[in-house]
């Protein structure tokens, strides 16, 4: 059951969160209506987007990563059942006093594949400063509630598995095998220099990702329709072009318009 949550103005402003696309942080305001008084809901994409995009061709499960891996949810599992819970719901939501107590548990007390920060004693809440400027808001009755003093965000730290992008980094095939598959549209050349290019320059914890393939195809799902050349060619062309490749002819100056997505991988 959908729930009236709260939104401050400091939600379209927050540094980490203009960086993911439209559809994502739109996704994450209703997710905040699905999840309950502890924000955690049960990790189902399908039910999700018939919830908030019914009418809206959207990869929901894709989105739900991309907020994953930015750290405005963590999607868990316990007992082969996955949940996800909205890191810092109770510091930006103010359940109504009458909602009830949440049933799913909480991933730091229950899930083996992840590591967790301590949980709260709120609710058992896995409680992570992200949005500043998000005090206690109105609750769902609409009835004003004394503003607290906020808590300044939590600095983010490096993942000790996360990596810079190696400044010669070019798709593997396997990253230019999906880029040909799920957006034919796109020119990956011209793609895979952007996306270099954004993550060289990026300082600090910002730069650093645990797993580079699945930012890459975040990225490639998110690139906008181009007219550019396909991400294939004929025949002929795909032939000589993985040929070059399975030799090294191509190492220096990688081209991946001729990916052939049914090609066995070098």
């Amino acid at each position: 059951m959908a729930r009236a949550r709260n939104i401050k103005p400091a939600f379209f402003s927050n540094d980490e969160l203009v960086e993911l696309s439209f559809a994502t942080r739109l996704l994450f305001i209703g997710l905040w209506t699905l999840a309950d008084r502890a924000g955690r809901m049960e990790d189902r994409p399908k039910k999700i987007k018939m919830a908030l995009f019914p009418a809206d061709d959207l990869n929901v499960d894709a989105a739900l990563e991309e907020l994953n891996n930015s750290g405005f949810i963590l999607r868990y599992d316990v007992e082969g059942t996955r949940y996800i819970q909205v890191l810092a719901f109770d510091k930006h939501q103010n359940p109504h006093r009458d909602e009830k107590a949440s049933l799913i548990p909480a991933p730091c007390k229950h899930s083996a594949n992840t590591v967790q920060p301590a949980c709260d004693n709120k609710d058992d809440t896995v409680a992570i400063g992200l949005i500043p400027d998000s005090l206690n808001l109105i609750p769902d009755t609409g009835l004003p509630v004394e503003e607290l003093t906020e808590a300044k965000p939590a600095k983010a730290k490096p993942d000790a598995n996360a990596t810079r992008l190696p400044t010669d980094w070019i798709p593997s095939y396997e990253d230019a095998r999906f880029c040909a598959a799920e957006r034919k549209d796109l020119n990956i050349d011209a793609v895979a220099s952007q996306f270099r290019d954004y993550w060289i320059a990026q300082p600090g914890v910002k730069g650093r990702k645990a797993d580079w393939p699945a930012t890459w195809r975040n990225w490639v799902r998110n690139q906008r329709a181009t007219h550019g050349p396909p991400a294939y060619q004929t025949a002929n062309d795909k032939a000589k072009s993985l040929a070059d490749r399975l030799t090294g002819k191509t190492r220096n100056e990688p081209t991946f318009d001729f990916i052939d997505i049914n090609a066995v991988p070098p």
